[in-house]
């Protein structure tokens, strides 16, 4: 799963990087976050059928038709997004890419240990989550939650689930209107994963209340 994230990069360096975000998201002045929670709103990228745009969606996602915020599931996994009644008609019509440039999982050692891991590709690139996102006009909301898959050998260990980091190539079909969900499925495949590394950083990220760049910083094992 994926249940804590961080977004290290200004948009300007996001569209320099990755050069997709719409130009008007180099004005946006966003600080640095280093322990995204779920609850919290983030910038995402969407496509409509002119063109991409920034949007501000809470994490946690509420589809269209229910009345009442009950669930609000985060992640939703890769291998049933298209098929899963919460989820499957955002993910046929409202995909989205979430930044970001790394990520928390914990492991658990004994009942009640939680050790964080920091995760990022080797290079501290930027990268993007694959997303899905949607409004509920009842409850007047507009939610996102993050798809995951089975992980790369090389981070297994710490946790059975992925947050799908999509590769370059399929940035643009992902967020393409057009594109059907048969072949949205099929680029949940072109995933970062072989790329990643990890290291443990302080429990402090445990909380939700924590913030700064020391919740990165790696210690001793």
């Amino acid at each position: 799963m994926c249940g804590r994230f961080t977004i290290q990069y200004t948009w300007a360096e996001y569209y320099d990087a990755l050069n997709l975000i719409p130009a008007s998201a180099k004005g946006r002045n966003d600080p640095p976050r280093f322990n995204v929670c779920p609850g919290q709103t983030f910038g995402a990228v969407v496509r409509d059928d002119a063109d991409y745009h920034i949007i501000d969606p809470k994490w946690g996602f509420i589809p269209f038709w229910a009345k009442e915020a009950k669930f609000k599931p985060i992640n939703a996994k890769g291998e049933t997004v298209a098929t899963n009644g919460m989820f499957r008609t955002a993910f046929a019509q409202k995909r989205c890419l979430i930044p970001a440039n790394s990520y928390y999982e914990w492991v658990t050692p004994e009942p009640k240990v939680k050790l964080p891991y920091n995760i990022h590709l080797k290079d501290d690139a930027p990268f993007f989550f694959a997303g899905i996102w949607g409004t509920n006009e009842t409850l007047d909301t507009m939610t996102s939650a993050i798809i995951t898959t089975t992980p790369h050998p090389d981070i297994a260990h710490i946790h059975d689930r992925m947050p799908v980091i999509l590769s370059a190539d399929a940035y643009e079909p992902w967020l393409d209107p057009a594109t059907d969900a048969d072949t949205a499925v099929a680029l949940l495949g072109q995933n970062r994963g072989s790329e990643l590394v990890a290291y443990r950083v302080s429990t402090d990220v445990n909380s939700n209340r924590s913030q700064g760049s020391q919740l990165i910083d790696p210690i001793d094992a």
